[in-house]
Order: structure tokens, then C-alpha cells, then sequence
């Protein structure tokens, strides 16, 4: 009998942030910009109603910039939990630092790499 492999791993969804006001035609990187606040909750509406959808967790992992920090403020509101004392998982901004990558960007190919695993069982 062949043996079976059983991946465990915790899933993550990285979304994109809204726009910023003030960014066009710029790269801002780190630069910490506001959104509009009713993209914000714009974005936050479409997180909640996919996370009801797929049966996600409520769990909010955010940056502390403004353009992240403001759609997290919109689902911490409706019940949404971050883990205490982060905003972002150490093991994130390790991993970031580790691989030169924006922690954002770390977190897109965490989510697209994430569907290779999903049929390992």
C-alpha cells in the first residue's frame, strides 16, 4: 500500500489594497498613503461577502499602512478578528525579509502557489 500525503497548512488570501489618493502615475513602495474610505469598505464588503462564500475565517492580518489598515478598520468593525499585539504575523515579515520581497507581495505568491497544494491528499 502506498502511503498518502496529507498536506496541513494554514491558508492565506492576500488582497490588494485599494487605489491610494495621491499615487497616480507613481511608485510609492512604502510610502503611506490614505484611500478613500469608500473603497475601503467597498473592498471590505467584497472580503466579507468571500469569506462567506468559501467558509473562510474571520481573521484580519493587515500592514499598518493607511491603504490596508483602512479596509481592516471596516471588518474589525463587523466582527472580524486580528490576531493581538501584530498587524502582520512575524513569520511573515521574516519570511519577507529572508526572500527581499514586500510582504505583500510575499503574500500573492503565498495565494498562488497555495492552489498547487490544494488536491495533495
Amino acid at each position: 500500500m502506498e502511503p498518502t500525503l496529507t498536506l496541513i497548512a494554514p491558508q492565506v488570501i492576500a488582497w490588494r489594497h485599494p487605489r491610494p489618493v495621491g499615487a497616480e502615475g507613481r511608485c510609492i513602495g512604502r510610502t503611506d498613503l490614505p484611500v478613500d474610505r469608500r473603497k475601503a469598505k467597498r473592498l471590505a464588503h467584497r472580503v466579507r461577502q468571500a469569506a462567506r462564500r468559501h467558509g473562510w475565517p474571520r481573521v484580519v492580518h493587515t500592514s499598518s499602512l493607511q491603504r490596508c489598515a483602512a479596509v481592516g478598520q471596516h471588518l474589525r468593525r463587523w466582527g472580524w478578528r486580528q490576531p493581538p499585539s501584530t498587524q502582520q504575523p512575524a513569520w511573515l515579515d521574516a519570511a519577507a525579509a529572508h526572500s527581499g520581497l514586500m510582504p505583500a507581495v510575499l503574500m500573492t505568491l503565498i495565494h498562488r502557489s497555495s492552489s498547487l497544494f490544494t488536491n495533495c491528499v
